[in-house]
């Protein structure tokens, strides 16, 4: 008896699992994880407080997941939106971004009322820490673990936010952490899973926002910004599928503490083990072995097509 829909002498049906349906398609479930925002900092080419860049979209046919939200600035600055947030920078009135669109991810943390302590940014699982008191960073937002691999990974972790006694840690999943004051360039997020950037500390200036994580769809498991599962697509046999993996915001330099590159996204696809995936040009892709009746294709850059036969 297979496991892929034939009958039984009893003339029973069984799991139809990634068959061809009547239209011909492959169910295949996704992870979709866009690319983690970078933190704030002092830009040197601009001679002022900056907030940090989002991160860019990762695509598997209609699904898109929003890039990472960029830490905010000192003095007022406000995360930035994204499938995750950014942190908000040191000084007065900062508030962490809104996560958006919905479902993909946290908000990042406020700041503190004083000048060195900013906002955490979001993750795919958790809201960004605030910033405490007048020196200590928030934290980067929680990811989420997810086992589409057939092994537990978390992933989407939000950049931690610096503090001038205290920086913020990265949010477990790839975030990168804050520094503090008089530190070297925060840490980036790591790659592949979308992590934010961590907030920077420059010499002679204040704290900025960690950046927020990637933007986090998935069909199994568990899903970003506390939302339910997301369903299937049934893709066509043969037919050109567009995937694009969203790179991490780049870090902004800075004399004495450059902030935190967002880490770059991924796209990772299960099927049943019946078929083989075919990567084109300008995707990076692995398929791996059968394990448990399927196959899975991790797709870690690049923008393409893929197709199944």
């Amino acid at each position: 008896m297979s496991r892929y829909g034939q009958r039984t002498r009893v003339g029973q049906a069984v799991s139809t699992f990634g068959q061809p349906g009547a239209a011909g398609g492959i169910t295949v479930d996704y992870l979709v994880i866009a690319g983690g925002g970078s933190g704030g900092t002092f830009s040197i080419a601009l001679d002022t407080y900056v907030s940090g860049l989002t991160g860019s979209g990762s695509i598997f046919s209609s699904i898109i997941s929003a890039g990472g939200g960029g830490g905010g600035q000192y003095n007022g600055g406000n995360g930035l939106s994204g499938g995750s947030c950014g942190g908000a920078g040191g000084g007065t009135a900062g508030v962490g971004g809104t996560a958006s669109p919905a479902g993909q991810g946290f908000a990042g943390g406020l700041n503190s009322t004083g000048n060195n302590a900013s906002g955490g940014g979001g993750g795919a699982g958790a809201v960004g820490a605030n910033g405490a008191g007048n020196n200590t960073g928030g934290a980067g937002g929680a990811g989420v673990a997810n086992d589409i691999t057939g092994t537990s990974v978390t992933r989407g972790g939000g950049g931690g936010g610096s503090g001038g006694g205290y920086p913020g840690a990265g949010g477990s999943g790839g975030g990168g952490a804050g520094v503090t004051s008089g530190s070297s360039a925060a840490t980036s997020g790591t790659v592949n899973t979308g992590g934010g950037g961590g907030g920077a500390f420059p010499s002679g200036t204040a704290a900025h926002g960690g950046g927020g994580a990637g933007g986090f769809r998935s069909t199994v498991t568990a899903t970003g910004g506390g939302g339910s599962l997301e369903t299937p697509l049934s893709i066509p046999l043969g037919t050109n599928t567009v995937v694009s993996v969203g790179g991490g915001a780049a870090a902004i330099s800075s004399s004495g503490g450059s902030s935190g590159a967002g880490g770059s996204g991924v796209v990772i696809l299960r099927y049943s083990d019946a078929y083989t995936i075919t990567f084109g040009t300008g995707l990076t892709g692995t398929e791996s072995a059968s394990s448990g009746g399927y196959k899975r294709a991790t797709i870690t850059a690049g923008s393409g097509t893929v197709s199944w036969a």
